[in-house]
């Protein structure tokens, strides 16, 4: 019963830092002409955000692990209500991207505590299949928040999102408040933390299956998040959708994700987790080659994106709940240290690589599909070849 507790909690905290970033997708057109701002920088307001989940996670793991995970929660929590009160207050397009980062900083808390509870509490495969869960309330999330930044942005105006994001994170910190008890067994006051941050990062690094991982589950989230980020000037300066609209396509690109986690969970122990990352990467390689090929065609409509993204989804629902769940496995006894580097680690590859596409980015479905199948072909080749090795070490 108490690790059912557990598992709701994780995933109504993955919920809010997830809720807030999605449900400010619609808007980002909206946002860039009341500032007068250029495409590129309102799709900082993504980018700061992901710097700032990366960034803080570094702090809030290892703390975690020494000072427990309660009060690193409610701390994180704390700072993403204030900086969320700090935003409804922007005059500029500055400040409303230091707001946003003030919020990534305080949104690290949610994904490395959801992540390290869950660990804390599940072992092994049950901890993977606890993933899989942590994923589809994830997608949902993703899928339901856009529509309603869509409705919020087309009957009001942008900064009802932000007010939507001050209510839901303040919630969340009364339900922490009463709800979340401490899973940390071995929580201890430790005088010399700086170095026992240092040494848990330095044994977590050393692993070269830890790099693999990451490598796939960043790539794999840096995809989506450059989907999210481009989208909403395609489909609606292009293709002439509303906000309410663009907050729906999100309903039919997103619901392939929970397929992939569903069948993960179903599964289990059935077929080589390797080989599922295989046939995931596979789909996002088609996907990808499919947009290429439907924005070539000089008919436009927004079923020529959407459709494939669907399918390359699909791969992505069965690549980043495995990827993220065994990099975490691979030093479970420092779970809180483990999942801070992982999420950082994820969270500044995709801010970068964010940043990268926004100022090669043309605006164009073809310049988002070369994008996705270069970055899905990198990472077929390094887990074939990772699965490759394994196979013949096997036969040695």
């Amino acid at each position: 019963m108490e690790n059912n507790l557990i598992l709701r909690i994780a995933c109504l905290m993955v919920t809010v830092y997830l809720f807030s970033n999605t449900v400010c997708t619609p808007a980002l057109s909206e946002i860039a002409m009341y500032f007068s701002a250029s495409i590129s920088t309102a799709q900082n307001i993504i980018i700061l955000y992901t710097l700032g989940l990366g960034i803080s996670q570094l702090i809030y793991g290892p703390l975690s692990d020494i000072y427990g995970r309660r009060i690193v929660a409610l701390t994180g929590n704390s700072l993403f209500v204030f900086a969320s009160i700090f935003s409804l207050f922007a005059t500029s397009i500055h400040i409303l991207l230091l707001a946003r980062f003030l919020q990534g900083l305080g949104g690290g808390c949610y994904s490395v505590i959801a992540k390290s509870i869950l660990s804390d509490v599940y072992k092994g495969n049950l901890y993977i299949n606890a993933t899989a869960v942590l994923m589809i309330f994830s997608v949902l999330t993703q899928m339901i928040a856009p529509v309603i930044g869509g409705y919020l942005v087309y009957m009001f105006s942008w900064k009802s999102n932000f007010v939507a994001i001050l209510l839901y994170c303040s919630i969340t910190l009364l339900l922490l408040l009463n709800f979340l008890t401490e899973t940390n067994p071995g929580v201890k006051n430790n005088d010399k933390v700086i170095t026992t941050i240092y040494r848990n990062y330095i044994a977590i690094l050393k692993e070269n299956e830890f790099w693999l991982f990451i490598a796939l589950s960043s790539l794999t989230l840096a995809c989506i998040t450059i989907y999210y980020s481009a989208s909403p000037f395609i489909l609606q300066t292009q293709m002439g959708l509303s906000s309410f609209k663009l907050g729906l396509t999100f309903l039919l690109t997103d619901s392939p994700f929970i397929s992939g986690c569903f069948f993960i969970y179903y599964m289990k122990n059935k077929v080589d987790t390797y080989k599922y990352i295989l046939v995931g990467l596979v789909t996002m390689l088609m996907g990808a080659g499919l947009m290429i090929f439907l924005s070539c065609l000089k008919y436009k409509s927004p079923l020529l994106l959407l459709l494939p993204m669907s399918v390359f989804n699909l791969g992505t629902g069965l690549v980043f709940p495995i990827t993220t769940a065994k990099a975490l496995l691979i030093h479970q006894n420092k779970s809180g240290s483990s999942g801070a580097l992982i999420g950082a680690l994820q969270m500044i590859i995709v801010a970068l690589l964010c940043f990268c596409f926004s100022k090669i980015d043309r605006g164009t479905p073809y310049s988002l599909a070369i994008t996705l199948f270069i970055m899905t072909g990198v990472c077929l080749f390094g887990s074939y070849y990772k699965w490759l090795c394994g196979v013949n070490r096997a036969r040695v």
